[in-house]
């Protein structure tokens, strides 16, 4: 069945196979954190003011005044949120793969470029912020991050997440 809007032709998703739904939606998940978690993050601290919960954000701004410089340090890696499922599904979207022609040496920095990594970076991410395409394997006792906009590391709530792929 084709369905018809604005002249385009939509197939009827519900005949998608069930892995390719999974997909879109770990894409949507994607899009969602990329373009309104800080959005999103803000709004819940400022209608969690005007609640008598409100102590949660003045111990959450002693923790962000502590834990400031964090973000220039390399962030907090947290490999389970890292290792969630949803990466490889958006991984197998496009297909995003991470190829290496050469070993390199673990006990020295680099930089790696990543271009065009377009607005949403979903290459770069996945490939270096989290373990869809296996950069521990490919780069075995490399430590890589994505770097990220100082002003990401404003919105309560939401700097943890990011925080949270080492970024």
């Amino acid at each position: 069945m084709v369905w018809k809007f604005l002249g385009v032709d939509i197939m009827n998703k519900l005949h998608n196979p069930l892995e390719h739904r999974l997909q879109t939606l770990a894409i949507c998940f994607y899009l969602y954190l990329f373009l309104l978690l800080g959005v999103s993050c803000g709004i819940i601290a400022v209608c969690l003011w005007f609640t008598p919960m409100y102590f949660i954000l003045l111990i959450y701004g002693g923790w962000f005044i502590y834990d400031y410089r964090t973000p220039e340090r390399g962030g907090r890696r947290v490999d389970w949120v890292r290792d969630w499922k949803i990466w490889r599904y958006c991984r197998d979207y496009f297909p995003v793969t991470l190829r290496t022609t050469a070993s390199l040496d673990p006990e020295r920095n680099y930089l790696m470029l990543y271009h065009p990594h377009g607005i949403t970076s979903f290459g770069a991410c996945l490939n270096f912020a989290t373990n869809a395409t296996d950069v521990d394997k490919h780069l075995p006792g490399i430590c890589c991050s994505v770097a990220a906009l100082k002003y990401q590391f404003m919105f309560p709530l939401c700097r943890e997440y990011v925080l949270s792929h080492g970024e």
